[in-house]
């Protein structure tokens, strides 16, 4: 007699069970891991984005500004922040004035937002900001633990809080 080597029936149902069970428990850990991941990316972007654009007005001696926008300041945080010299300090980037960097927030950036009426961050050729302000990110997930703020104090020192209430 010949012997056949394979799986039976229930071995495969059994097999097929097991991993659709594992699947299904283990990609939402994966997508909120993920979340995570882009959250804490975000963060650290944006922090060293303000303590770049801090050091590089004590540095040049020269107001310099970090606001949302690609060629200008726009109100809504958007994909892309812009760091410039702010000669005349009006928060505009005109002639003359040099772009410092760009970062790209690859699109993370629509759940920013900024407490304060100005959408732009200026620090003085001193490193002070002279207002105190929030940058809050609101995950588009439902879990709050993703949620967090940036506050910029008036001396311009940087500081990441948890406690953000994005309702």
């Amino acid at each position: 007699m010949r012997q056949v080597n394979g799986f039976t029936l229930l071995e495969l149902i059994v097999t097929l069970s097991i991993v659709t069970l594992s699947l299904s428990l283990g990609i939402p850990a994966i997508a909120d891991w993920h979340q995570q991941a882009k959250s804490r990316s975000l963060q650290y972007a944006l922090v060293h984005s303000i303590q770049y654009t801090r050091k590089q007005a004590v540095h040049l001696r020269t107001p310099v500004v970090l606001c949302p926008g690609e060629t200008g300041c726009v109100k809504d945080w958007g994909d892309t922040l812009m760091i410039f010299t702010d000669d005349n300090s009006n928060a505009t980037f005109d002639e003359g004035e040099i772009l410092l960097k760009t970062i790209s927030l690859g699109g993370a950036g629509n759940q920013l937002s900024w407490n304060r009426s100005k959408a732009y961050l200026r620090f003085a050729s001193e490193g002070i900001s002279g207002l105190t302000g929030t940058l809050k990110y609101c995950s588009e997930s439902d879990r709050d633990q993703h949620n967090f703020g940036i506050v910029v104090s008036r001396v311009g020192r940087v500081r990441i809080t948890d406690d953000v209430n994005c309702s």
